[in-house]
């Protein structure tokens, strides 16, 4: 197992709301370079170390004890609740940019980061299945949904996303976003989904679409274009989709590897976004 690889390995606590920022250079320390900040949870670890390094190794498994190369992990052992490991990562030309990166706790396993670049805050917040607060300088933002983006030039709303049943709402300012959609498969065609017609609003070019199978299993792609023939809804999508599906006997195949097939009523669902300053 791939942990047996792990050389001189060192451990230490990380104090509580303790954010962890790690640059990467260039040896030469010239050109672009990347920052990323860890945002532990509680009752975390860090772990430093050697792993291999498998391209100096050529690839080749035999040599992977000849070529280290450090590493840098966060580990936590979840026991109420799962762990949730958040990050941001910035990479830059010159110089890092980012101000501050905070996490912000939330209940209910609600995930919020807080950005400041100069004069402007963005508050980041992913799954939040029921309302939460956020203190957003003078003002509390209250935000339901899968994903969220609340930008503020001092006191003022830059721009606001969501994506998720719910919305945003501060002070006077409210913006409100609809859960998925959700379409049975009629036909698969070249790059295109044929779905029936529906009353419901098609999703725009570059969304993400994901084709579901009812064995749980997830296959998304980009939308290229949408169109309506007759009673039909055309999705144009730019990866495929690489099966064929009979809606008569309900079986969904892939003609590449892994060959994979499924039975029963496939899905495709969008979720539409809200966006305005």
């Amino acid at each position: 197992y791939a942990y047996g690889f792990f050389r001189e390995l060192r451990t230490a606590e990380i104090p509580d709301r303790e954010a962890i920022p790690i640059a990467f250079r260039a040896a030469s320390d010239l050109g672009p370079g990347l920052r990323v900040t860890l945002l532990p949870e509680a009752s975390s670890q860090l772990v430093i170390g050697l792993n291999p390094a498998i391209r100096p190794a050529g690839e080749d498994d035999a040599k992977l004890d000849e070529f280290h190369r450090p590493f840098m992990l966060v580990r936590r052992e979840a026991k109420e609740s799962p762990s949730n490991f958040v990050s941001v990562v910035e990479p830059y030309e010159g110089a890092p940019f980012l101000d501050s990166v905070e996490r912000i706790d939330l209940p209910d396993g609600a995930i919020a980061v807080r950005v400041v670049i100069g004069e402007r805050t963005d508050v980041i917040v992913m799954g939040a299945k029921t309302a939460v607060t956020i203190p957003t300088g003078q003002q509390v933002a209250t935000f339901q949904g899968d994903y969220g983006v609340l930008s503020l030039l001092g006191e003022e709303i830059e721009h606001a996303f969501s994506v998720g049943e719910g919305g945003w709402s501060r002070g006077g300012y409210h913006l409100a976003s609809s859960g998925p959609r959700s379409v049975p498969l009629q036909a698969a065609e070249a790059g295109t989904l044929v779905l029936a017609t529906t009353s419901l609003p098609a999703p725009e070019k570059g969304d993400i679409v994901r084709v579901i199978t009812s064995d749980g299993w997830t296959y998304p792609y980009t939308l290229a274009g949408a169109e309506t023939r007759g009673e039909e809804l055309w999705l144009q999508v730019s990866e495929g989709p690489g099966f064929q599906y009979d809606a008569k006997t309900q079986r969904l195949q892939f003609a590449s590897f892994p060959q994979r097939k499924h039975s029963g009523t496939v899905r495709v669902e969008w979720n539409p976004s809200s966006s305005r300053p």
